[in-house]
């Protein structure tokens, strides 16, 4: 049986960092792109968020950006864009100094949201909580830069694509994302992961545990005995196909089906390259076991 363990602390984990800003510290309630924007749009806005930038970006809107985090590394074009720091945490005082009219956070940090709000600043909260729902937030965040045309160009585009590529039928590949190691953890049935694992073709590894991102046992890991092993570093790749690891006799170490993602923003920032993420995985689940994959 899975065990329940307590929640991991963020501030000094730089991977699950990344992991966690996309859901685990509580659900902000979103605000209308309305209530988010003077009658001309949002002239100067900064995004709080990695996925929130790269939306800004596809929509054409990054003339917009008058900030971004440190940890806003994607596309090269954000670089250009003035950092306001990191958001753990948030640096309030660079943060206004810039003036914004609009700022563009995800699903996360409550006190953050609301001392943000007490300085007079409007905020509004963008986080698809599934793949689908990433041509809505193009739309909304499209609203309030008064980009509407071009924007819902950009997500009915995405939509056709997703529609184009997500897998009709699930097949018996069962999937281990692993989320993080000490302690081992793995995706919810309603994350972002588990969306994309199941639009590719696979089942994500299920657990009774309630939560995004629920710590497991290992010998429970190892019992539900995975066909597939997604792992985000070559050196934890390495570690499963130990010989001497504990999951030598599970299936997916059996068969060499342990692969590390290419980039794992692309699977845990909800964005418009999420299409790339479920384009490699499909292509792994359809596939056969590669012994000369390159470590």
């Amino acid at each position: 049986m899975a065990m329940i363990l307590n929640q991991p602390n963020i501030k000094h984990r730089g991977v699950l960092l990344l992991v966690l800003l996309l859901g685990h510290l509580g659900h902000l309630p979103e605000v209308r792109a309305a209530e988010a924007q003077n009658k001309e749009g949002a002239r100067r806005v900064i995004s709080l968020s990695p996925s929130n930038t790269e939306l800004l970006f596809a929509i054409g809107g990054q003339d917009h950006l008058v900030g971004r985090t440190n940890r806003c590394d994607f596309p090269a074009g954000a670089a250009k864009i003035k950092s306001v720091g990191s958001l753990f945490p948030p640096d309030f005082e660079r943060i206004i100094a810039e003036r914004p009219d609009l700022i563009i956070m995800s699903d996360g940090n409550l006190k953050t949201r609301d001392k943000l709000r007490t300085l007079g600043v409007e905020v509004m909260v963008i986080h698809p909580r599934k793949v689908a729902d990433i041509a809505n937030s193009m739309r909304r965040l499209g609203q309030a830069l008064h980009r509407s045309h071009a924007a819902d160009a950009i997500a009915d585009k995405f939509e056709q694509d997703l529609r184009g590529m997500t897998a009709t039928s699930i097949n018996s590949e069962k999937v281990m994302y692993e989320v993080w190691h000490k302690p081992l953890m793995i995706p919810g049935p309603q994350t972002f992961l588990a969306d994309i694992i199941r639009r590719a073709g696979g089942q994500p590894m299920k657990t009774t545990i309630a939560g995004d991102w629920p710590r497991v046992d290992l010998e429970w890991a190892i019992s539900q005995n995975p066909t597939l092993i997604l792992t985000q570093s070559p050196k934890r790749r390495q570690y499963y196909l130990n010989e001497k690891a504990p999951w030598r006799a599970v299936n997916a170490v059996r068969q060499n089906r342990v692969y590390t993602v290419p980039d794992e923003s692309l699977f845990i920032r909800p964005g418009p390259r999420v299409l790339e993420a479920i384009t490699w995985l499909r292509t792994i689940l359809n596939s056969k076991a590669n012994a000369n994959e390159k470590d």
